[in-house]
């Protein structure tokens, strides 16, 4: 085991320098490499190259000397061979010796691979200005070293006068000096300076952050540096196609692990480090952005200026980059975790973090080796299996709404046909900590079990004490809508946020969903599919032919308006007959802002489930349609006394004290056959209803409409258009128009509610505001008040608790033919009623004459099945003459049951002819 290795160790192999340290290994090469230069020329094409692609000026390029090979000249190659002695030039790296089968060097020499290509010859020259090697662009430094030296070596290479890698220092007159830049590359340094940056440049990130680190310092303390910052290329390696592109996604970030690795070593050298990011944006395909090409793309010092001045320490890089991916975030938490939990020294324990051994724990032990007197102690290192996979902490989360509330994200490999996938889990922070739930994370893949989940637990302890200060900590939310966060309004709509202002991206509340369940779903369908053009111009035909259709419409965009205007959460009710299209339009309304089909509620809801639903949907647009109205009777107690309120049921927690109670804003929209209000309805709910009675034999739409609104593919469009413009509006300009609307209806509307005229206000003024920012229609307050007061100016008075029980009751013997028994005539005999039997359950009798003899128990359960009382109701049908009843001697009315002929023990309810009348003449 003693050989894993961790992710902070692996780098790639750097190519060497060239040689120069001591005054000895000076004067052998220095006269080498300055014969040189002055043998060599700078060919007129790399010239216009360094200027029109690196945007270096011939300034620059005069003073620091660069020079073309293009095969080398033979004869300045005998030059130097005639000049200098053969060892001295094999020493300077111009002459490399041939090697034979075995690896063994012989005598004969040749020419240097990095001068006997083509290309740009770069010099490299100490403070004296002194030459002290060269190598060609994009080619390998020469690795120095004799036979039976080990290039791993450093005091080898001290001693024999030679370093495998140097510094490139650009000769240019840099005046500001307080802050000392760090570019990867010579002609990224050159650029740097060339605009006036102080800057350095290191052949390789990782081994100056690596082996040749104490050297950098050395270096940096020797010429007075107190402040360092890392500029190094901006690219992206994650999208397939791209040059740069790395199918091994834990390779594709090395660059900003290393730079993230010098600084925050050399922060704890004591020296102020920091990294900037140059922007991806500068680059028009973004595909990658260096110094050099920005310059040469012609980006000014003060566009620089700007970017460095944004450089980030070590502790805010993962919270604060710009161009931080969250792939790329999750993949430096795990390199910098590794780094941060390696073992320091012998004595200390440590971890080490690995994709292919995942994760150990290394100590260091005494072992007894030997026996008897024999017997020596020996330090060992033990090695403890912590996890099989690569698991580390890549987030901090923490609830918007409440104090309490701490998430983390934990990330880990799953393999995948024998490859490791990442894969990411956000728990509460109490998972973590506790063996047993750490064990319920196996069922997601998480690799722990039952002998390694307290190694695990403790793991992830420490880690999260070394790394929880640099990690982001996201802000999480349970419902969509309007939420304010440091101080920024925000609105969430499914997998987006939307802000007027700008801010960091771990400031802005998301979504939590979990993985699974009809929310998630939900929340997927929360954004726009298929083709913009196409839905508007089907939504203007619906609101155009039909005052109800536009109506809904504007509904739906106030939605997201009713907490910007201080308006109680209003529910508009459409009621009248099937097949009128209210359904088919209620779609329409849904697809302002999501996929419909998802976006209604299912036949199935529940009072528990509308409840979390209306909080998942807060500020946002709330349907329920008759199927579910007329399957679930509840539901219209649930919309008056829930929805209106915005608040659900305070319920107990098993192990003592109360849950979180839920809370919503927004505006619902529902459709049914009958109206959900009645003068029954106690503290005032009903004037948060605007109920809407659609015209008996007057579609809404016809049938070609309707149908086209059913197969919707186009949605999502519309509500977020009208996002983005609300979150950047005057919210007091909206209230003072929203307050005008107000008045002008109060005149036209004089005996509505206050809340209900309020309501409608705001429904007008999304009339108007939809179609300048969604419909691309221009659109007019005045309209939008008489469309208001068109649609509720003649509605008819609410029915009374006696009719509406009357059009219940005449709407369940119609909808259950089979249970009521059908007679030749209107004396029901023994024998009749024992065919009740066959009719199980039987509801009772249908006359020839058309009356109807109910059993009190099957109907006495439907009506309280609608909250009304059975004993109340039928002395209501008894005062308006609806059914028959038995008279006493002084003929007056004594019961409204009456027990048919020779059932003396059996009394029914009796529907006359009367009653039917009424339903007849109310339709």
């Amino acid at each position: 085991m003693s050989s894993h290795r961790s992710l902070a160790d692996t780098a790639p192999t750097e190519p060497s320098a060239g040689p120069h340290t001591s005054a000895e290994g000076a004067r052998v090469v220095t006269p080498v490499y300055r014969f040189l230069l002055d043998r060599l020329t700078l060919s007129d094409a790399h010239r216009r190259e360094l200027r029109e692609k690196r945007g270096f000026t011939d300034d620059t390029i005069d003073a620091l000397e660069f020079r073309s090979v293009d095969g080398f000249s033979h004869g300045v190659e005998m030059e130097l061979r005639e000049r200098f002695p053969v060892d001295d030039l094999v020493a300077s790296g111009v002459l490399d010796r041939r090697s034979v089968a075995g690896g063994a060097e012989t005598a004969e020499t040749r020419l240097s691979g990095s001068l006997a290509g083509h290309g740009i010859v770069i010099p490299y020259f100490d403070d004296a200005g002194e030459c002290i090697t060269v190598r060609r662009h994009k080619h390998g430094l020469s690795k120095l070293r004799r036979p039976g030296e080990d290039e791993e070596d450093e005091e080898a290479m001290e001693r024999a006068g030679r370093n495998p890698v140097e510094l490139y220092v650009p000769r240019l007159d840099v005046r500001d000096r307080d802050t000392l830049y760090v570019a990867e590359g010579e002609f990224k340094a050159v650029a740097n300076a060339q605009m006036g940056f102080w800057t350095i440049a290191v052949p390789g990130v990782s081994s100056f952050a690596g082996k040749h680190f104490a050297r950098l310092v050395d270096w940096l303390k020797d010429h007075g540096v107190e402040r360092v910052r890392m500029v190094f290329d901006t690219e992206d390696k994650a999208t397939p196609g791209l040059s740069g592109y790395k199918e091994d996604v834990f390779r594709r970030y090395d660059t900003q692990f290393y730079a993230w690795r010098m600084a925050w070593q050399l922060d704890r050298a004591g020296l102020h480090a920091e990294i900037a990011t140059l922007p991806l944006e500068w680059d028009p395909e973004r595909r990658k952005v260096d110094v050099d090409g920005a310059v040469g793309g012609g980006k000014r010092r003060s566009e620089f200026a700007d970017v460095y001045d944004a450089a980030l320490s070590p502790r805010e890089y993962l919270r604060h980059a710009p161009g931080v991916t969250d792939e790329a975030r999750v993949i430096l938490a795990l390199k910098i975790g590794a780094k941060l939990l390696e073992r320091e020294d012998d004595t200390k324990p440590g971890y080490a973090v690995s994709v292919g051994n995942g994760v150990m724990r290394v100590t260091r032990e005494k072992q007894k080796r030997g026996a008897g007197k024999e017997a020596t102690e020996q330090w060992e290192d033990k090695w403890t299996q912590v996890a099989a996979a690569s698991v580390w902490l890549a987030g901090l989360g923490e609830v918007v709404e409440a104090a309490s509330g701490q998430y983390v994200e934990v990330a880990y490999t799953y393999p995948r046909d024998g490859k490791p996938v990442l894969r990411k889990l956000l728990v509460e922070r109490d998972a973590i900590a506790n063996r047993a739930k750490l064990i319920d994370l196996s069922a997601s893949g998480f690799p722990v079990n039952s002998g390694t989940a307290g190694h695990c637990v403790s793991y992830l302890s420490e880690l999260e004490a070394r790394i929880a200060p640099m990690l982001p900590t996201r802000r999480y939310t349970e419902r969509n809508g309007w939420h304010a966060v440091d101080g920024v309004d925000q609105y969430v709509i499914g997998r987006k946020t939307l802000t007027a202002k700008r801010s960091q991206p771990g400031n802005r509340a998301q979504l939590r969903t979990g993985e699974h369940g009809d929310l998630h779903v939900l929340a997927d369908a929360m954004r726009p599919a298929g083709n913009v053009d196409r839905w508007r111009e089907l939504a203007l035909e619906a609101r155009d032919a039909s005052n109800h259709g536009r109506l809904m419409l504007s509904a739906s965009f106030a939605a997201p308006l009713v907490h910007l205007l201080n308006v109680r959460s209003p529910i508009l009710h459409l009621y009248g007959q099937t097949r009128s299209g209210k359904t088919a339009l209620l779609r329409l309304a849904a697809s302002v802002w999501a996929n419909p089909q998802l976006y209604l509620v299912t036949h199935n809801a529940t009072p528990t489930s509308l409840e979390g639903r209306a909080q998942f949907l807060c500020d946002m647009l709330f349907c329920l349609d008759e199927l579910q109205l007329q399957r679930n009777p509840q539901l219209r107690e649930t919309l008056i006394y829930m929805f209106a309120q915005g608040t659900g049921r305070t319920r107990a927690k098993a192990g003592g004290g109360l849950r979180d109670t839920a809370r919503w804003r927004g505006l619902c929209i529902s459709t049914g056959e009958e109206q959900i209000t009645s003068d029954t309805d106690p503290g005032g709910q009903a004037s948060r209803a605007l109920e809407l009675r659609v015209p008996m034999g007057m579609p809404l739409v016809d049938e070609d409409l309707a149908d086209r609104l059913y197969r919707l593919t186009d949605w999502g469009h519309a509500g977020m258009a009208f996002l983005n413009e609300l979150i950047r509006a005057d919210r007091d300009d909206l209230r003072k128009r929203h307050g005008d609307l107000d008045r002008e209806l109060r005149d036209k509307l004089p005996d509505m509610s206050g809340a209900s005229r309020a309501a409608l206000a705001a429904v007008a003024l999304a009339d108007t505001l939809s179609c300048e920012w969604a419909l691309n229609k221009t659109g007019r307050e005045d309209e939008a008040v008489d469309l208001m007061h068109a649609l509720f100016s003649d509605q008819p008075a609410p029915e009374s608790v006696a009719e509406r029980a009357l059009q219940r009751t005449v709407a369940w013997i119609d909808a259950n033919p089979r249970h009521f028994i059908r007679v030749r005539d209107s004396a029901i005999s023994e024998g009749e009623t024992e065919l009740q039997e066959q009719f199980d359950p039987c509801y009772g009798v249908i006359t020839r004459e058309g009356e109807v003899w109910m059993f009190p128990d099957g109907w006495g359960d439907m009506m309280r099945q609608h909250n009304l009382n059975p004993r109340r109701i039928t002395g209501d049908f008894r005062e308006r003459g609806w059914v028959e009843t038995d008279y006493g001697a002084d003929m007056k009315p004594r019961h409204p049951l009456r027990q048919p002929p020779e059932r003396k023990r059996q009394r029914m309810v009796v529907l006359n002819e009367r009653a039917f009348e009424a339903v007849a003449k109310e339709r």
